[in-house]
This record gives C-alpha cells, structure tokens and sequence, in this order.
C-alpha cells in the first residue's frame, strides 16, 4: 500500500478545487487516465501556463490517475544587491518589519518560516533558531549577531504572552506592508 505524502492545508484545498474541475468536466463519465489527459489538454488550449497545468497534474495524479505532468518554468531569481537590502531595512517603518526583515536575511529562511517561530524554537545565547521548513521539517539556523540583536529588540518591546515571537501575524499579514516598503525604495 503506497503511503500518500501529508499535504499543506493550503495544498489540499488547491486540489480539491482541481479535482472539483476534473468531475464536473467528466460530467458523469469514467475518472480514466485517457479522460485526464484529455482534460489538461482543454485547460492547455485554454490558455493556461505550465505551472499551473503541473498544479491540476499533481491533483489529479493525488485522485490516482498517473497523468503526465508539463515541466514547470522556473523563471531566474530575483537576488537583491546588500545596498537594495540595507535601504530595505532602514526603512522599515515599524519594529515589526524591521525585526522580520534584519532576521528574514539573516537567516535566509522564508517570511513564513520567520513570522512561524515559537520563542521556544529561539536559542539567542547560541545564536541559533529552530524554523520549521516546508514539508513540516525541522531544522536550526544561525541568526547571526543581526539577527540575535534584532529578535532581542523586539521581545523586550512587544507586549504578548503568545508563544508564537511575532505573535498571530501571518504572511498575508505582511505582504502587502512589506511590498509596499519595497516598492517605495525601489525595489
């Protein structure tokens, strides 16, 4: 019996919205590996990208139907210059965003892995944290002095008992605060 990987509630429910297109094209025949490949070829002359033909691919090879998947296009990173990364910071116009940033480069880790840490994950005589990666993974990263300092500023200033260090913020939270910044220094 093959052992189906955890998903991301977020995951779920992207292929559930998949699997919901794949029925009501079926519209009542057979779920066949014939009939899946003939719906991502409807959503492929419909004018949808490779990236998002491999996300109905995945769902449906999830239902069990061993469906071909399109390579996904993987655009160049974007890589910010230390100057870019300097204004970003200093501009900051809260400790909020100061402390997500200065520890978001320090650590290199993701915006949700940062604004996901518990003040247990939270080693600072050692200078390390322990984020939890995609996938569920646990794995510790050195804050650097910057990093240490900053999360140091920002538990003696914030006023909380959550064990979460940025308490209930969450990505979506930031998004826009922190594209906005980004856009105003020229990013």
């Amino acid at each position: 019996m093959a052992v189906l990987k955890r998903l991301s509630p977020g995951t779920e429910a992207l292929y559930a919205y998949w699997v919901e297109r794949f029925r009501r094209y079926l519209d009542g025949r057979p779920a066949t590996l014939e009939a899946g490949e003939a719906f991502l070829a409807s959503l492929e002359a419909s004018g949808l990208k490779p990236n998002t033909l491999g996300i109905a691919a995945r769902a449906l090879r999830h239902l069990g139907l061993p469906v071909p998947a399109p390579s996904v296009e993987m655009g160049e990173p974007k890589y910010y210059s230390v100057e870019q990364v300097r204004a970003l910071i200093e501009a900051a116009p809260s400790l909020l965003e100061w402390t997500v940033l200065v520890v978001t480069f320090a650590t290199a880790c993701r915006i949700s892995e940062v604004l996901d840490l518990e003040v247990p994950d939270l080693e600072l005589e050692q200078g390390v944290a322990t984020v939890t990666r995609k996938g569920g993974r646990r794995e510790r990263v050195a804050l650097g002095r910057q990093g240490t300092e900053a999360l140091r500023e920002w538990l003696a200033q914030r006023r909380s008992r959550s064990k979460r260090v940025f308490m209930d913020y969450t990505y979506h939270d930031l998004y826009t605060r922190l594209r906005t910044l980004a856009k105003g220094v020229g990013i």
